[in-house]
C-alpha cells in the first residue's frame, strides 16, 4: 500500500502575548531593537554605524590602501558620505554627553565614590571615539567628493 505524502504546511503560530504582537508589528514598520530588550526602538535607517559598516566591503581601494572613487560605484560613495557624516555627528553628541556628565560627576571622584580606574576607562574610549570620529570625517570628505579628487593625509 502506497504512503501518502504527509508533509503539509502548518500555519503560523499566533503570536502568544501582546508583547510578542507589537514586538512583530515595529519589526514590520522596520523598527530594530536598540539596547536591551525593545523598550526603545530606532528607525533601522537611524543606524548609520551599522549601515556604513556593511558598505565598506564594497568600497574599492587603491595600491597603497586609499580609497579608489573612480573604481566604486557612485552610489555606493554616495552612502558611504552620507552614513559616515551622520555617525561622526552621532559619535560628537555623545562625546559631548559624557563629558558633561564626567564634569557632573566631579565631586564623586574626589570622594571615590566612582573609581579612578573608571575614569581612566572613560579618557581611552573618549580618545578612540574621537580617532573615529576624524576617520569617518576624512572617508566622508573623500567618498563625498564629486570629482575624486583624494584628501590629503594629515
Amino acid at each position: 500500500m502506497p504512503q501518502e505524502n504527509t508533509t503539509e504546511t502548518q500555519p503560523p503560530q499566533p503570536e502568544k502575548t501582546r508583547r510578542e504582537r507589537k514586538v512583530r508589528r515595529q519589526r514590520q514598520q522596520g523598527m530594530v531593537p536598540v539596547g536591551r530588550g525593545t523598550r526603545h526602538l530606532l528607525p533601522e535607517s537611524l543606524r548609520h554605524m551599522q549601515e556604513l559598516f556593511e558598505l565598506l566591503p564594497q568600497l574599492k581601494v587603491d595600491a597603497s590602501g586609499a580609497p579608489d572613487v573612480r573604481a566604486t560605484d557612485q552610489a555606493v560613495l554616495g552612502r558611504i558620505a552620507e552614513h559616515a557624516q551622520a555617525s561622526a555627528a552621532a559619535i560628537n553628541l555623545g562625546m559631548s554627553a559624557v563629558g558633561s556628565l564626567m564634569a557632573y560627576a566631579a565631586p564623586q571622584c574626589e570622594d571615590r565614590a566612582i573609581s579612578s580606574d573608571a575614569v581612566e576607562a572613560l579618557g581611552w574610549l573618549l580618545a578612540e571615539l574621537g580617532a573615529t570620529t576624524a576617520l569617518m570625517v576624512r572617508l566622508a570628505a573623500v567618498c563625498g567628493s564629486s570629482e575624486g579628487m583624494r584628501v590629503p593625509q594629515p
